[in-house]
């Protein structure tokens, strides 16, 4: 029986919420854990005394190591049970936390990230899978919206209360912070998950897992390091596309010719989540991008200070999860096919608006799109989760949660890779043509002040001169992402057409 199902007494049904508010706490927990490192990445670089080039590999290794671990949740939950798999994950999770924040080593740091990310991959997955298993029809989808809110509280939130303990205290007392939050996770999923009996008899395909993580291993490595490598340029990065090519070739044979592959083929036969899939990519990666760039930008261009910029970026997520609650209600009384739409269009015209940015843009004209892209972001996840879940198979519920999981994880990384790539091409093209134009027999160098500011016989007024070049080409290279993520989100309305609306919903 499930949540809807007449009869049910209020005992239940409050085992039931319980069940559900244990993974979401779990979810948020992991969430946090995975963005909180970005906050505190200058401090640990100088306390460890490594290069900014070693920092990274704190953020690459997680990202690594979490692909990893996310193809894998089916097969753990076959042979363990969601409950006890959760119950694992949530304990070496929390506890690789803590060796993370006692590391004095960088070394140890990233060994002790990678058991974390590792660990605590299935997370997702499970919560999700959980949350599809409680809930039926329409309620599953205002269920999804308290998931996600919980989510989006754990990486809006976390980074800047990060930067705040690393500000007043270390950044170790960072990762600690983590751990109080995971033991009430671990200790009401104990209390409150249902025991679901393991199928012990299932085999795990071993070939197919190490050509996919081989893949997957490949695939982040050459996205995150690429563009310090200056991409296939450089013979490591060859090779380790090479690798990863022949890797997944060799997944795809195995898995077409192998009787029970460990990550099931069967939920690509479902026309909604193949489609949510690509919706997933699209998603993940223009809602990740802004939050990536636009700190840098405003210090960059606009000479911010860091806790300004923080304060910028937390009403975003605010209006993301506030939005959620109305996109919950929302789409179980109107076609959620209708709201995607109207997210994908309203997120396409805040970055075009974006996009115009110059070097005197205010803090309100940040302020309000922002608010306005967040906003939009919930009307896009929340139907999309409806929907690409709305017909799958019961039986194939995690495999389902686990692909979504993973594409989220690879998109993010590969747009983000992707978004830096086009602000790093825009900005050296057009510092070169707006270079090319300086030239002391221009008329505008011969009149008025522009003969005294911007002498160009003078040293300090060409270093001045470079200086407002490179700001001018940074200030389009912004603009040029912007428009890529207003174009992105159109190109995925015409998927929408093609989902199919859940069968029934509930008011």
């Amino acid at each position: 029986m499930n949540a809807d199902t007449p009869g049910r007494d209020s005992r239940t049904t409050l085992a039931q919420w319980l069940s559900f508010m244990s993974v979401v706490m779990a979810a948020a927990v992991y969430a946090a854990a995975w963005t909180i490192p970005n906050a505190v990445l200058p401090q640990m670089q100088g306390d460890l005394s490594v290069s900014i080039d070693q920092i990274s590999w704190v953020v690459t290794a997680t990202v690594v190591a979490g692909a990893i671990g996310i193809p894998l949740t089916p097969w753990l939950v076959q042979r363990l049970g969601s409950k006890k798999l959760m119950l694992i994950t949530l304990g070496a999770f929390t506890f690789a936390s803590v060796l993370v924040g006692s590391a004095s080593t960088f070394e140890e740091v990233v060994i002790w990230r990678v058991v974390a990310a590792l660990s605590g991959s299935p997370i997702i997955a499970l919560s999700q899978s959980v949350t599809m298993e409680t809930f039926e029809d329409g309620k599953r989808t205002m269920a999804f919206s308290i998931w996600s809110i919980g989510m989006a509280s754990g990486w809006v939130f976390a980074p800047a209360v990060g930067a705040w303990l690393a500000d007043v205290v270390s950044w170790r007392l960072t990762f600690f912070s983590i751990v109080p939050f995971g033991l009430i996770a671990l200790a009401c999923c104990s209390m409150f998950m249902p025991v679901v009996a393991p199928k012990k008899s299932v085999k795990f395909d071993w070939t197919g897992f190490l050509t996919l993580a081989v893949a997957l291993v490949m695939l982040q490595v050459v996205v995150n390091r690429g563009q310090r490598m200056d991409w296939f340029e450089s013979g490591t990065i060859l090779l380790w596309s090479g690798i990863g090519v022949l890797a997944f070739y060799l997944y795809i044979v195995h898995s077409a010719s192998c009787k029970n592959p460990f990550l099931s083929w069967a939920i690509f036969r479902d026309r909604n989540l193949v489609l949510g899939l690509l919706i997933t990519m699209i998603y993940s990666y223009v809602g990740l991008v802004p939050l990536v760039l636009l700190p840098t930008m405003l210090e960059q261009l606009r000479g911010l200070e860091v806790f300004t910029v923080g304060l910028l970026v937390v009403p975003r997520g605010t209006a993301q999860m506030i939005g959620m609650i109305f996109a919950g209600i929302m789409a179980t009384r109107f076609d959620p096919r209708i709201l995607l739409i109207c997210g994908l269009t309203v997120f396409s015209a805040s970055s075009w608006y974006m996009s115009q940015y110059n070097l005197a843009i205010g803090i309100w004209d940040v302020f309000w799109p922002t608010v306005i892209q967040g906003f939009s972001m919930a009307y896009i996840w929340i139907p999309a989760m409806a929907l690409m879940y709305a017909t799958i198979d019961p039986q194939l519920r995690t495999s389902a949660a686990a692909a979504v999981s993973l594409t989220y994880s690879l998109s993010s990384s590969l747009g983000v890779a992707l978004a830096i790539n086009v602000l790093s091409r825009s900005m050296q093209i057009n510092h070169q043509e707006i270079g090319a134009l300086i030239e002391p027999t221009r008329e505008i160098f011969q009149f008025g002040t522009n003969a005294t500011t911007w002498d160009v016989t003078a040293v300090d007024r060409l270093i001045s001169m470079e200086h407002e070049i490179t700001l001018q080409a940074y200030a389009i290279g912004y603009s040029n992402v912007f428009w890529m993520l207003a174009l992105s989100a159109l190109t995925v309305i015409p998927l929408v057409l093609f989902l199919r609306k859940p069968a029934r919903q509930v008011s």
